[in-house]
């Protein structure tokens, strides 16, 4: 994989840095009985003790404000970034928001139906997703030795026991392409995917808004936004 990232920093001029990611210190250092130890070389224990790592790199060691978190089998629509371009202002405002998220798990086919609308959610999404770095503060804290339930599951949990939610587009800007993995390993799992709303055109959301990035942070900042009109992404 480092050999793939320098390959393509290469070829488009631009500097793309590698972490490397070690043993899980609890390990290395004997603070685990064998049980834990046995969990954490499983699939689910190492991808939490790399989000560990990538969270710590960004948000404390580089000390990041924001940062976007992908995985290597995801798909991204051409708005991808623009997503987070135009949202990010409303986290600044709104503390009881932590994140923006590219994934949409009820954004189904036939009812995800306004590419520019925009959700509140308390289910921590993933899959292509923007966290700030006051959130990470709060969730190191607390962030379990071995999250045996995964480090997604966890974090829901966690979120929803802070009281803090994430904005999520209707209709998705990312997918997964891979058939199998540590998650997707049944037919069923990949035909939930499939079934699954994607904003595979270029968008024309940042058109179509009529008003200010403030318009986005009132629709989606307040608790009556079950009762305001839809939001447009990039407002």
């Amino acid at each position: 994989m480092a050999a793939a990232a320098k390959k393509v920093a290469a070829a488009r001029g631009v500097n793309i840095e590698v972490w490397q990611v070690g043993p899980q210190a609890t390990e290395a250092e004997g603070k685990v009985n064998q049980a834990t130890s046995k969990w954490l070389k499983t699939n689910t224990g190492k991808i939490a003790h790399h989000y560990w790592v990538a969270f710590e790199k960004a948000f404390m060691e580089k000390a990041h404000e924001q940062a976007i978190f992908v995985e290597e089998d995801l798909l991204f629509a051409p708005d991808f970034l623009a997503l987070f371009r135009s949202t990010t202002g409303v986290l600044d405002q709104d503390h009881s928001l932590w994140c923006i998220s590219a994934w949409n798990d009820f954004g189904f086919k036939g009812t995800a139906v306004d590419p520019c609308g925009l959700q509140r959610t308390s289910y921590f999404p993933g899959l292509g997703f923007l966290l700030v770095r006051r959130a990470w503060q709060e969730l190191r804290k607390v962030w379990p030795i071995a999250p045996t339930m995964g480090w997604d599951y966890w974090t829901r949990v966690a979120f929803r026991a802070a009281g803090k939610e994430c904005i999520i587009p209707q209709v998705s800007r990312s997918h997964h392409a891979a058939a199998k993995g540590s998650s997707v390993t049944t037919a069923k799992q990949v035909r939930l995917f499939e079934a699954m709303a994607f904003a595979d055109v270029p968008s024309t959301c940042d058109v179509r808004a009529s008003d200010s990035r403030s318009t986005t942070a009132l629709y989606v900042g307040t608790a009556s936004f079950d009762n305001e009109p839809a939001c447009k992404a990039g407002c």
